[in-house]
């Protein structure tokens, strides 16, 4: 079953892919390929090769989307996901690469760490059912999955974020805890300033950083403090896993509600 929709994208941002959204519609799956962590019933179909014209030539060209990535199968994934060659094709007739943008699910048992990337609406919505169990007929097999942490993501800077985090050794949660403070001391300190967004980042050196950016461009930065994060992590880690109960968004929305409950209680 090919994939619903293919992104063709045209250069990297942050190590990941953004460019010319340009769409190719193909019937969306079921569920993702991913027949190891389903319940035996519920298991989906391996996915046939697509065809669309290459950006480059103009001339037809056939790639293999990957829907399902476990890292314990393929642990070469595990820095291809990270830097974005996992989803490279190569024209046949002009050689040159071309990089696609879809949904699909990555999986990497050894960190007990689950992540969906919608590419759009309509996969968003049924990755949202399968990840929280109200897909009764495409239920993951939680036996399996026990203790593993599961996420759903609609950006490839968001699913980067998450992989770094991760690899940082990190909880998401804390960090989007420290992302609404950070926010709201800046606006505090410089009211001037209307960031859009916040963004954990790692700068060259290694060392972890907040960036506020607003209409795509960098307005300012604060450092990562390893004391607070450890301070935060200790004061709140016996509310964590109420406000997080079957919730595989964590993001700025949850950041800002759970920072609202920790205040009344």
């Amino acid at each position: 079953r090919p994939l619903g929709r293919i992104r063709r994208t045209t250069g990297y941002a942050g190590g990941f892919l953004f460019g010319r959204e340009n769409y190719f519609l193909y019937p969306l799956p079921s569920v993702p390929a991913c027949r190891d962590i389903m319940e035996q019933k519920n298991r989906g179909e391996s996915m046939s090769l697509l065809e669309t014209a290459c950006p480059h030539c103009g001339k037809s060209m056939v790639f293999s989307p990957i829907d399902y990535i476990n890292t314990e199968e393929r642990p070469e994934m595990i820095q291809k996901v990270r830097d974005g060659e996992a989803f490279v094709s190569i024209c046949g007739h002009c050689g040159k690469k071309s990089h696609m943008d879809y949904s699909f699910l990555y999986y990497q048992p050894s960190a007990l760490f689950l992540v969906y990337y919608a590419a759009d609406q309509e996969d968003y919505e049924k990755a949202w059912k399968m990840l929280t169990g109200q897909d009764r007929e495409h239920r993951l097999d939680e036996e399996k999955l026990r203790g593993v942490k599961k996420r759903l993501v609609t950006s490839r800077e968001a699913l980067r974020e998450k992989l770094m985090i991760l690899d940082g050794g990190f909880d998401d949660r804390v960090i989007e805890l420290m992302k609404g403070l950070a926010f709201m001391s800046l606006r505090r300190h410089s009211p001037e300033l209307h960031p859009e967004r916040v963004l954990f980042d790692m700068g060259a050196d290694g060392n972890h950083y907040f960036r506020f950016e607003e209409k795509g461009k960098v307005i300012a930065a604060y450092a990562f403090e390893a004391p607070m994060y450890r301070e935060i992590e200790t004061g709140v880690k016996d509310m964590l896993e109420t406000l997080s109960r079957n919730q595989p968004v964590i993001n700025a929305e949850w950041g800002a509600k759970a920072l609202r409950a920790i205040h009344q209680s």
